[in-house]
């Protein structure tokens, strides 16, 4: 999905696989239709409308923001990283996806590597109502306004959500996964472009749309050295020497910004030590975790917004980066 940062116009909507849209036009042969609805890959199921996922990491700036707005957080704010992470008075860990952690890091390289204990941390102090208000501001858990019927809404969990929905409390651990964009927080690759639009327009955006421009909204509201300070980790996705996806920057003929994310699709056992290092090549490609990236571009005054979903793709950083390194030279060539 990209869109225009300024407008919203919808600059390319992507759901693969796809389908002949001339098969329809005089009817279409029962026996052809009964091939597309038993196909296991879902041909006619529109991904980036009402496909759901969990976010992953490419929830962490919107949680940096958040961070540095309540004075939670400062750009220098430093944690140690010793590859997991306990809440107090409780012993299970949530591990980083680095074994052995990423020792000391600010604000910059947690977003550039990605660190899962600095947003384990991060999430627990705000509290699931301070994220939960944070994300609401850049349209998660609602309908964007596109114009085509049927738009999924995703999910934003908070406390009255998991009481109406299940009946029970909101857990500490709770918070703790939502930091990194796992639990019951659920997107639609539209949501996750138009909120990172919102992003790299301060703020500003317009509702996306597929006939002219959309109306120019001010979603949120932040200083602008809290915008910058984590402009500079999505940068450094890119262009740090440990980025997660540094692999794409010879890709890239100007600066971008960007973040990528994995979500996991298949649980592992807690009690076992090696389980979250399994090799997802072992596994059953429906098992395997989902990739995604979100970015902008170009950096110093983003024109593009996008975001990119890759089914049981692997990572984010070695799949749905290269993508959409791809999809932005590809933007820039038209002149966007």
């Amino acid at each position: 999905m990209v869109l225009d940062v300024q407008t919203g116009e919808s600059l390319a909507l992507v759901s693969h696989p796809g389908f002949d849209p001339n098969a329809f036009v005089h009817g279409i042969a029962q026996e052809n239709y009964d091939a597309l609805l038993s196909n296991p890959r879902r041909p006619l199921f529109n991904r980036f409308l009402v496909g759901g996922y969990e976010p992953g990491s490419t929830v962490k700036p919107f949680l940096a923001l958040a961070g540095l707005e309540y004075g939670l957080i400062t750009p220098e704010t430093r944690i140690f990283s010793t590859g997991s992470y306990r809440l107090p008075g409780h012993d299970r860990e949530y591990r980083d996806w680095r074994r052995g952690g990423h020792g000391s890091v600010d604000l910059e390289l947690a977003l550039a590597e990605s660190v899962n204990v600095y947003f384990y941390r991060l999430a627990v102090e705000l509290g699931i109502d301070r994220i939960s208000r944070e994300l609401a501001l850049f349209g998660f858990g609602r309908e964007t306004g596109l114009d085509l019927p049927g738009e999924g809404q995703g999910v934003l969990p908070t406390r009255s959500w998991k009481r109406a929905r299940f009946g029970q409390p909101w857990y500490p651990g709770e918070t703790v996964i939502t930091g990194i964009g796992q639990g019951f927080t659920v997107v639609t690759p539209l949501q996750l472009a138009h909120a990172t639009a919102a992003l790299a327009g301060r703020g500003r955006t317009a509702t996306p749309s597929l006939v002219g421009p959309g109306e120019r909204v001010q979603m949120v509201v932040h200083d602008d050295w809290i915008w910058e300070a984590v402009f500079r980790g999505m940068a450094a996705v890119i262009e740090g020497p440990t980025g997660t996806a540094r692999g794409v920057a010879d890709l890239l003929e100007t600066q971008i910004g960007g973040k990528t994310g994995t979500a996991q699709v298949f649980g592992r056992p807690a009690d076992i030590e090696d389980a979250d290092e399994r090799d997802q090549d072992e596994l059953p490609v429906h098992l395997r975790n989902h990739a995604l990236f979100v970015g902008f571009a170009p950096f110093d005054a983003p024109t593009i917004a996008l975001s990119v979903v890759v089914e049981h793709g692997g990572g984010g950083a070695s799949v749905a980066a290269p993508v959409a390194a791809e999809l932005i030279a590809r933007a820039q060539a038209l002149g966007y």
